[in-house]
Order: C-alpha cells, then sequence, then structure tokens
C-alpha cells in the first residue's frame, strides 16, 4: 500500500525557493572560507598572525640570511577606519605648531616603548620609527627630523636641507601622502627648510621617506645603503597600508617579499630610518628592538576605528 502525500501548491513554491537559496549561498567542496567577518586584512598563507585589531593585523615570517631573522608586517585597512599619526617625544602631534623640529632626546622619551608609554590609549595598535634625523649639540643632543612631515592638512615640520643626514646621502626623497582613504606614492621633491613645495591636501597627511632601493644595490659587495641591516618600509595597495619591519634585511629582500608576496607595486613603497632606528612596538610588545639602543625623536603610529 502506498501512501501519497500532497502539498498545498504555495507550500511547495516555498520550498523551492528555499532550496534555490541554500544552494546560491553553499560554498563548493573543499573552498576555504575566505570571508572576512572582522574587517581585518588577510594574509598570504605562509605568515603567521601575531596580533589583530579591527581592520588590522600583525604579522610575522621568519627568513634565512645568514642566520633565521623574523620579519614583521602591519596590515591596515583605511576603509576599516584605520589611520596613521606622526608623534614626537615631547608632545602629541600639534598642527598648529612646527613641533617635529629640534629637542632634547633622552632615554626617557626616545624609544618605541617610550612612545607607547606616552602616548598610547584604547586606539593605539602599534608604533614604529618615522623619519630620518639629525643629532645636533653635544653637551645636550637634540635631534631634528630631516625629512618634511604634514599632518591634518598643515605643514608641522619642514625637514632640513639635503646632504645633512644619512639618508639624504644615497636615496631621493619619496612621499607617502594619505586624505582619507585615497594614498599617493610619489617621489617627493622639496629641498629646502622653509616649506616650499610642502603642499599637504585638505586634511590629509605627508609622510617623506626614501626610494625603496637603489639600482646599484645589486653590486657585490654592496654599496653603502644596500646592506642587510634593520629596515621600516612603508607601502601601500588600494586602501591598505603596510608597515614592515626587520632586525636585519637588504632593500631588495624587502621589495622582492612586498612585490612576491603581497602584491605591492615598487611605486607604492617607502623607505624610512633603517639601522638602530628601526623599532616596533604593538600593544606594549616591543617587537623589534633597536640594534644599538638608539634614541630616535619621533614614530609613526597605527591607530584603529575610534570605539564607541
Amino acid at each position: 500500500m502506498s501512501i501519497r502525500i500532497i502539498i498545498p501548491a504555495r507550500y511547495f513554491l516555498l520550498l523551492l525557493l528555499l532550496a534555490a537559496m541554500a544552494c546560491s549561498t553553499r560554498k563548493p567542496a573543499g573552498t576555504a572560507d575566505n570571508t572576512n567577518h572582522n574587517h581585518t586584512p588577510l594574509l598570504p598563507g605562509n605568515w603567521t598572525r601575531v596580533d589583530s585589531a579591527p581592520g588590522m593585523l600583525l604579522a610575522s615570517k621568519s627568513f634565512n640570511r645568514g642566520s633565521t631573522i623574523t620579519d614583521f608586517i602591519i596590515i591596515a585597512d583605511l576603509a576599516a577606519g584605520a589611520t596613521l599619526r606622526p608623534l614626537d617625544s615631547i608632545k602629541k602631534p600639534d598642527p598648529a605648531a612646527p613641533v617635529f623640529y629640534t629637542y632634547p632626546v633622552t632615554p626617557s622619551n626616545g624609544t618605541q616603548a617610550s612612545f607607547w608609554s606616552l602616548f598610547h590609549d584604547n586606539n593605539s595598535f602599534a608604533m614604529a620609527n618615522l623619519a630620518f634625523f639629525a643629532f645636533t649639540g653635544n653637551q645636550q643632543p637634540s635631534a631634528q627630523v630631516c625629512y618634511p612631515l604634514a599632518y591634518a592638512g598643515k605643514t608641522i615640520s619642514c625637514g632640513c636641507r639635503t646632504g645633512t643626514c644619512a639618508g639624504d646621502a644615497f636615496f631621493n626623497k619619496r612621499g607617502f601622502m594619505i586624505q582619507g582613504t585615497t594614498i599617493t606614492v610619489t617621489d617627493f621633491c622639496a629641498d629646502s627648510n622653509d616649506c616650499q613645495g610642502i603642499n599637504p591636501p585638505p586634511g590629509g597627511s605627508i609622510f617623506v621617506g626614501n626610494q625603496p632601493y637603489l639600482s646599484c644595490c645589486g653590486s657585490n659587495p654592496p654599496r653603502a645603503g644596500c646592506e642587510r641591516v634593520a629596515r621600516t618600509y612603508l607601502a601601500r595597495k588600494g586602501t591598505i597600508v603596510m608597515l614592515y619591519t626587520t632586525s636585519s634585511a637588504s632593500p631588495v629582500d624587502i621589495v622582492d617579499i612586498l612585490q612576491q608576496e603581497f602584491g605591492v607595486s615598487y611605486a607604492d613603497m617607502v623607505m624610512f630610518d633603517g639601522g638602530g632606528s628601526t623599532q616596533m612596538v604593538c600593544k606594549g610588545r616591543t617587537y623589534v628592538p633597536s640594534s644599538d639602543s638608539r634614541w630616535v625623536p619621533s614614530a609613526i603610529e597605527i591607530r584603529a576605528a575610534a570605539t564607541q
């Protein structure tokens, strides 16, 4: 004996609709779920996530460069509310005055760990060293930031003339400009300490560093500026900002990694100060300490979206 189940037409149509919706949203077998539920940027599979905040993360990977070296990259999405701001070791940024010019640097205010202690708040994620600088004076050394800097639409440092600090000797300047979620990287030709040619976009910022590497960096032995030392780089891809730090790498090493593993164009990279200046702190923990206990006068801070 057979049993017949009769389904009213209106319910039958509803069942068909539900089945179609289920099929349209089901992933094929073996497909990874790459949905970014927390607005946190995704990583290449061979990097390890170390820490994160909404819209950003810190990741690491080890490389063999004569010895095992661990590199770190911070990936932050401006479209998810991430922001960057400069800091100096005396006070928080004051767009109304050129506070990034000359002032004393001491052990209590010249490391990224001390920057974190002085300036971090609930939205701080990481801090790293920023611009090239020069020490002036002997009895009480002061630091003069050598490259121009603009923040919140206003110039807050004019830098100093080319040739007065180490970074100028080998590399051309390159500007990393941010306005909202728009990032522009371009050659930067301002060559004075009177702020000529420094035109920050309305409400925007300019972080000036160097071109990623020299054409002669492939020579053997490498010339000054091309050797493996601690390095700090800033790069962009769309609305994503990448801050790369390491205790030992050549410019070619880092450019190759950013290009091949993160898909960043050479034109979208900027080199900041390196060597003993390179330092990076994330959530209060120092991941890249100075190689020679160097004091630095400025920092770049990566900030998460403001909490409500």
